[in-house]
């Protein structure tokens, strides 16, 4: 049987798909959160019954996040947060790298003034974070106008391949703390990152915020955690 037909005159497919969907969303906010950590096994049963779901859902969610390099799922062993090795980190910093010299070009481009006043203000509250806060709240901060750099671009494609790599990345820094001198040579990178965009100097800001990524990398080889 067809399965994309049988799945068009089911009522209840979409409901289902958008129950998985939900779903993998709750389980890519505790693996971004930290809540599961690298290599750390799913427990099905539990999360089924914290979520007040069957167990079906859970697997098709984990089958997604899967293809999204969060999660491992191991023959006869469930589902796993997957680990990065050396080789995986530095590979995926090298894809960050040219996608944010690709985003800075688009964002110099079509950046409105209302997207730079916005900018503008992640950038003072990240300056306040940087020394009255944990990294953790730099971190957010510092996702929020990487984020708004990427809409800036306005390409869905960009910003998809963009996501991927970050939410990889971001298994690596589970558990990381910056020190406040990373976090003073982070910001000092996303003003130059600004100042770039504000110029609508595509060359300029692209190669921002990918020395910016690279930099991250170098950091994050000692105690750093501020990509």
């Amino acid at each position: 049987m067809d399965n994309s037909s049988a799945n068009a005159d089911d009522p209840l497919a979409d409901s289902r798909r958008s129950l998985a969907t939900g779903v993998g969303e709750r389980i890519e906010a505790l693996i971004l959160g930290g809540g599961l950590k690298p290599g750390q096994r799913i427990n099905e049963v539990r999360l089924a019954a914290e979520l007040r779901v069957s167990r079906a859902p859970i697997r098709e969610a984990c089958r997604r996040l899967e293809r999204h390099g969060l999660v491992e799922m191991r023959p006869n062993r469930g589902a796993f947060v997957c680990t990065l090795d050396a080789r995986d980190i530095a590979e995926l910093y090298d894809l960050r790298a040219a996608l944010e010299d690709l985003v800075g070009r688009r964002a110099a481009e079509r950046c409105d003034a209302a997207r730079l006043d916005q900018l503008a203000a992640l950038l003072a509250e990240m300056a306040r974070l940087a020394v009255a806060s944990p990294s953790r709240e730099y971190f957010l901060a510092n996702q929020r106008f990487h984020a708004a750099i990427v809409a800036a671009a306005a390409s869905r494609h960009l910003a998809d391949a963009y996501a991927g790599a970050a939410k990889r990345l971001a298994l690596y820094r589970i558990g990381h703390q910056a020190s406040a001198a990373d976090m003073a040579a982070s910001l000092a990178e996303h003003q130059g990152i600004l100042a770039a965009l504000r110029a609508r100097d595509p060359a300029a800001a692209g190669r921002a915020l990918a020395d910016h990524c690279r930099s991250g990398y170098h950091r994050h080889l000692g105690a750093g955690s501020t990509p």
